[in-house]
């Protein structure tokens, strides 16, 4: 067997990880709001430049993370998102969903049809503002000589949390429940 050519990827019991969304997610402090920011910003973070190293296509993504308290830059596979959430990016699924804590079909405007591409996060501005909201109440809550400006729940070499695995596990299986109601 040759292993010069061999994907990126790590097989466990049948689920395949791509390491791509792992190395490429990012903290930012903005996320684009225009098409032509989301295009500007596509180029920049040249995620086509990862289009051959794992099963799939890896697309630009900017959105919010588990937690709703700050936003993610990263090259990850599109997804559909249903039932009018915001698209979040779990650290430790490494993959894109929808937060089922952050509910944008009701926001006064922008406000997120019932399924959309995760590729077009930037038509809901509101789903960011969600993260201000919690870093300003977060913020209220501590003391300024405890305020950061990254996320407390993640090291800075972005280890995850208990928390965020139980998110995670949380947020599928919720999902299942929901497909299954769907299917009666």
């Amino acid at each position: 067997m040759n292993f010069d050519n061999e994907l990126p990827e790590i097989y466990t019991t049948g689920i395949s990880i791509c390491s791509i969304p792992r190395d490429t997610a990012q903290f930012v402090n903005n996320c684009p709001t225009t098409k032509d920011e989301w295009i500007k910003a596509a180029k920049r973070k040249n995620c086509s430049a990862y289009r051959n190293s794992c099963i799939g296509n890896y697309e630009y993504h900017c959105v919010i993370n588990t937690h709703i308290n700050a936003t993610i830059e990263v090259c990850a596979k599109q997804k559909i998102i249903h039932s009018g959430f915001c698209a979040d990016f779990s650290m430790s699924a490494y993959q894109i969903f929808s937060n089922y804590m952050a509910n944008c079909s009701t926001f006064p405007s922008n406000h997120c049809p019932m399924s959309y591409p995760s590729t077009d996060a930037y038509k809901y501005p509101g789903c960011y503002e969600l993260t201000q909201m919690q870093k300003t109440t977060k913020d209220q809550n501590t003391s300024p000589s405890k305020t950061t400006n990254q996320p407390n729940m993640y090291h800075k070499n972005r280890a995850f949390s208990f928390q965020d695995t139980m998110c995670s596990i949380k947020r599928t299986l919720l999902t299942f429940l929901l497909l299954l109601a769907r299917a009666s």
